[in-house]
């Protein structure tokens, strides 16, 4: 009995006591034509591991990546205007302010 207790209370504060360990959210980012903090590709893959190496070295870990286009793209080709990609990271819940200080949203 003793050590079933000392099992789950190892198990709760882990997952309890760790923020980062507290469950999982996707955040969004609409790509713009020049203004993206990471290195562009028009290759999704490669621009799947620019993505996770830039917010690796920002302490962000990513979990799953998905890019698809699924806004129209702004009629304008200035640096901040949207392309009409989207990209969605699944990062953990400790780590969403951290990423929406990157400008992703919920």
């Amino acid at each position: 009995m003793f050590r079933t207790f000392l099992v789950l209370s190892i198990i709760f504060v882990l997952i309890s006591g760790c923020g980062k360990l507290g469950g999982v959210k996707w955040l969004h980012y609409d790509e713009t034509f020049c203004a993206d903090k990471w290195e562009k590709n028009v290759n999704n893959e490669k621009l799947k591991n620019n993505i996770t190496e830039y917010l690796d070295k920002k302490g962000i870990k990513v979990f799953e990546i998905e890019i698809f286009s699924d806004i129209t793209p702004d009629s304008c080709t200035e640096c901040a205007c949207k392309t009409g990609r989207r990209i969605k990271c699944k990062v953990s819940s400790g780590d969403v302010s951290e990423l929406k200080n990157e400008k992703f949203y919920e």
